[in-house]
Formats: C-alpha cells, structure tokens, sequence
C-alpha cells in the first residue's frame, strides 16, 4: 500500500525541474560514495539519503532502546539501498 503511494507520488515528479531548481543543495550533499547516485537518482529510483551513525549499544539496547549511545554523526550521505546492503556484510 505505501509502495503504491510512493509511485504515484514519484510518477508526478518533474526530475529535470528538481534537479534545476535545487541544483546548490544537491552539490552541497553530493552522490552516495557506493551508488554514485546523487538525491534527484536515488529519487527516480524510490530510494533515499540517509545519514549514517556511529553508535555503541548492549545486548540490553533490545529491550530497552534508550540504552543506544550515538558517538557520532558520519559526514557522508549515502542512499538507504548501499547503507542496507553494506550493513549485511558488516554483520
């Protein structure tokens, strides 16, 4: 139901239009480091940018969230497809 929505919403989209318009800010963010796609791609795609965390948590972090430590924030955008697929491999 929410993919339905999502290409709907993607299929009014006017790509050339985006990219034109937000031309600063894509470059301000640039292309996932794995895809090499910038945000007006990753959009075409039904994908998105993420930003990608350093975090140290316990095995307690399961059944308690609030004991996820954030360490920091990586500078590098990357699209949700490459953040899930490189979070396989880490595992």
């Amino acid at each position: 139901m929410n993919e339905e929505k999502v290409d709907k919403l993607v299929a009014g989209f006017n790509f050339e239009k985006i990219r034109t318009y937000k031309q600063e800010l894509i470059a301000e963010i640039g292309a996932c480091p794995m895809s090499l796609c910038d945000t007006v791609e990753l959009m075409e795609k039904k994908d998105c940018m993420c930003i990608a965390l350093q975090i140290s948590r316990s095995e307690a972090t399961i059944l308690d969230p609030s004991k996820l430590i954030i360490k920091g924030i990586v500078p590098t955008y990357m699209s949700l497809d490459s953040f899930l697929d490189s979070s396989i491999y880490n595992l």
